[in-house]
């Protein structure tokens, strides 16, 4: 029989600093997990306490309450393992507690590509899937090959392929009927040819004024891609070890093209994007900008003011003032566009 392996159950223990948004928080039990060989005590301490699980990992999609009745899991599993799989391609295995941009400047570090455009996101590896980041055009959907989950319910570890994960727009089935399963790694397939993509307007304005006569001469590679990515995100994001944050705050919604073109005729600088299915996703930055919530405050929250789509703490910010600017700034919206903005944060 296997000796249990010890953890350190903290009581009554500040997660403030382990949420981007600053919010102060103080959690009934908290435990860092180092290894998915913990989960079944994990598991079994929480059941003997009558609390349920809170798996966080990098804190950077969370709202949190003052005081949260459970057992938070801090998800700490670290590991990176390449296996190359052909000349072209090799598949990156990584623990779910990895920080992601870390692991973005691994791979380009080994000459692994297809993620640079997801630079400098914050969080980590394991919340990758579940929301299916993305920026720039790209998205983990395109290099997701599998992630390895443990079902706190049955005690059983299942590997999940990408199909089954059902990624969509900053969704997944880890939002909907697996949102019990716990990530412990995922797997994703890179390719060894420098190949980067760089449409969006905001990159090449960048990579042209940065290398010229690279960017005449299309001989623009992965790593400037990169430089680029953070270079623009820093000029329009605030970093949340300054100014508290949880990054983009609203999902850009969807519309028919028949609504869309109506919002154009009332709203001539409406930024939208023709999507394959005929709908038109809207820019949510846009939307909240032009309802004149940039730069304005209620109570000790913001919406920024270079970038409207980030709600920021300004100092001293709980969970009930992100919820009523949360609250306003949907009604504002949906009073003026008869559209319905969706919170992208995860709310415990």
């Amino acid at each position: 029989m296997t000796a249990p392996i010890s953890l350190d159950v903290k009581s009554d223990y500040d997660i403030s600093a382990l949420n981007t948004l600053s919010l102060p928080c103080v959690a009934r039990y908290f435990v860092e997990l180092e290894s998915a060989a913990q989960l079944p005590e994990v598991v079994d301490f929480a059941r003997r306490k009558g609390v349920p699980l809170q798996v966080i990992g990098g804190g950077s999609n969370l709202v949190v309450p003052d005081y949260l009745d459970a057992l938070v899991v801090l998800n700490g599993i670290r590991g990176r393992v390449v296996e190359i799989e052909s000349p072209q391609h090799a598949v990156l295995h990584v623990g779910a507690g990895e920080n992601w941009h870390d692991l973005v400047a691994f791979s380009l570090d080994n000459h692994l590509y297809g993620i640079e455009n997801l630079a400098l996101i914050p969080g980590c590896a394991g919340a990758a899937p579940v929301q299916n980041i993305g920026a720039y055009g790209r998205e983990v959907s395109d290099v997701l090959v599998a992630v390895d989950t443990y079902n706190p319910e049955t005690g059983e570890s299942q590997r999940l392929s990408a199909k089954q994960c059902r990624l969509a727009y900053r969704d997944s089935v880890f939002k909907h009927e697996s949102s019990g399963l716990i990530i412990t790694a995922i797997s994703i397939r890179l390719s060894t040819v420098d190949q980067p993509y760089y449409r969006y307007q905001a990159l090449q304005q960048y990579l042209e004024a940065e290398y010229p006569e690279r960017y005449k001469a299309g001989e623009i590679g992965a790593q400037e891609v990169f430089a680029a990515v953070i270079a623009v995100r820093r000029s329009k994001l605030p970093d949340p070890a300054v100014l508290p944050n949880a990054g983009s705050f609203f999902k850009n919604p969807v519309v028919t093209k028949q609504d869309y073109e109506q919002l154009k005729a009332t709203y001539p600088g409406l930024v939208g994007y023709l999507l394959p299915t005929g709908d038109y996703k809207l820019a949510a930055g846009w939307l909240i900008d032009n309802a004149g919530w940039r730069g304005r405050a209620l109570g000790a929250v913001a919406m920024h003011e270079k970038q409207a789509l980030v709600l920021v703490n300004l100092g001293g910010a709980n969970r009930a003032d992100v919820e009523a600017l949360r609250r306003q700034v949907c009604v504002d919206c949906l009073k003026r566009y008869g559209v319905t903005l969706e919170a992208e944060p995860r709310w415990l």
